[in-house]
């Protein structure tokens, strides 16, 4: 692959032959101009191909960063319905549970009264 070093080489070489062949000096420096040419067409190429690159990477980074966000979004609005609905299922357990307890506490405290004793603290 030609490097701008190799180019600049090949543009003394031209001047240099077309010293050497004068009569060959008009074609020697078109094709110089042509190859500077192509040179430059190329480096622009290059050039417009890496600020492509770089704006479809970052395109695409966005686009990733904001399919992250709706996935984090998405399993967060999952997980709060479903806190909602095993707390809806739940409650009326726990309101069941609870009063089992509560009538519980009121039995152990009728039978402590009852029987004028004292339990045990722990």
């Amino acid at each position: 692959m030609l490097s701008s070093e190799q180019v600049k080489a090949l543009g003394v070489e031209g001047e240099r032959l077309t010293e050497i062949h004068p009569n060959q000096a008009e074609d020697i420096r078109s094709k110089q101009a042509e190859i500077e040419q192509n040179w430059d067409r190329l480096h622009r190429k290059v050039n417009y191909s890496g600020l492509i690159y770089f704006v479809a990477f970052a395109v695409s980074t966005w686009y990733l960063m904001c399919f992250v966000v709706v996935v984090v979004v998405v399993i967060v609005i999952l997980l709060l319905s479903l806190y909602f609905m095993l707390s809806a299922i739940l409650y009326p357990c726990t309101l069941e549970i609870d009063v089992y307890v509560r009538r519980y506490a009121v039995l152990v405290v009728l039978a402590r009264n009852e029987h004028g004793a004292r339990w045990p603290s722990g």
